[in-house]
């Protein structure tokens, strides 16, 4: 049986074999050498985008500082030796890394220092045109946004609260002292706030928005739910009022918002009116907690177990901050 030919594949020469071309043509070679075609050609386009980057390389290299970069260098500085044994060798390598860090945050970010000098000396010459030139709408606006910043700054640190304030506009409000009182708890606080603000998600407010069953106030389920209502008016928050009163004292408390923001407005920096001012808060965050629970949990707490942890928490509160000048037996 005769063999088959196997067919191979064909020598590399005859696959590279060179065509000859015509001499009055540049040969490849000195295509690519020729400085002249090099400038017509496509030589340029990729030196061009070569160099752009590198440039685009070494600016991400010197654009905001990476972490495993700054890692890098607290390792390498807190691992160098040093002298000193114990709590002190710490303490000098912490000092060490801090300079360290010092001077790469002025190299990779910059001299702080040096640009609010800067800036200083520019507004100092807006203040000096300013006032050569009064008719010039423009530099007085200038002028005045300077000195919005400057009012900001205070040596080398600058508070972005008080530029806002001054861009905005504060707008003073006299019950805010007795709201923010320090004397309140926090959580009390914004409540308290919301209450002055008419912010809470009352049904009556909800029922604008949204489908809800009824609109009725969730613990008496006689009248409308509103602010005034279930924090002044409600037959709950009015036993609520008299329980505290039996160990509080006979004291007025508010029948509307208005009311209640009139007499915050008059409250005054004495003790025994903050702290009363304090349980004020208190009982309405108990309120509003209350009815949450009537909400979602369908359950109502006694008015009388109400008013003693708004005892609880007042007390603890103001012997916690005033022990040296409430007796606790005021309560």
């Amino acid at each position: 049986m005769a063999k088959k030919k196997r067919v191979g594949r064909k020598p590399a020469s005859a696959a590279t074999e060179i065509v000859d071309q015509d001499p009055d043509l540049p040969s490849i070679q000195e295509e690519a050498t020729d400085p002249e075609l090099a400038e017509d050609g496509m030589m340029p386009v990729v030196k061009e985008n070569a160099r752009r980057q590198e440039q685009d390389k070494t600016q991400a290299n010197k654009d905001w500082v990476t972490p495993k970069r700054k890692a890098q260098l607290v390792m390498d500085c807190w691992n160098k030796e040093i002298a000193g044994n114990g709590l002190d060798k710490i303490m000098r390598k912490l000092f060490r890394v801090k300079h360290a860090l010092k001077a790469f945050q002025r190299a990779e970010v910059g001299d702080v220092r040096k640009d609010y000098k800067e800036a200083k000396e520019t507004f100092c010459n807006i203040q000096e045109a300013a006032a050569n030139f009064p008719n010039d709408v423009f530099i007085q606006q200038v002028n005045l946004d300077e000195a919005i910043l400057q009012q900001a700054a205070r040596g080398d640190k600058f508070s972005a609260k008080k530029c806002y304030n001054s861009l905005v506009g504060e707008t003073p409000f006299a019950y805010a002292n007795a709201i923010w009182d320090t004397l309140v708890l926090p959580k009390h606080r914004f409540i308290f706030w919301q209450i002055a603000n008419s912010h809470l998600l009352t049904r009556d407010y909800l029922h604008h928005i949204m489908v809800t069953p009824n609109n009725l106030c969730p613990v008496c389920e006689v009248e409308v739910e509103t602010h005034d209502h279930i924090f002044f008016n409600c037959y709950y928050t009015s036993q609520v009022f008299e329980a505290v009163n039996r160990w509080l004292g006979d004291i007025h408390w508010p029948r509307s918002t208005a009311e209640m923001l009139q007499l915050c407005n008059n409250a005054t920096k004495d003790l025994t009116q903050r702290i009363l001012n304090a349980v004020m808060a208190a009982v309405f965050y108990f309120l509003w907690k209350n009815r949450n629970k009537c909400v979602f949990d369908y359950s109502c707490m006694v008015p009388s177990k109400l008013s003693l942890e708004v005892r609880k928490i007042v007390q603890l509160r103001v012997v916690c901050k005033y022990s040296n000048q409430v007796e606790s037996n005021r309560f």
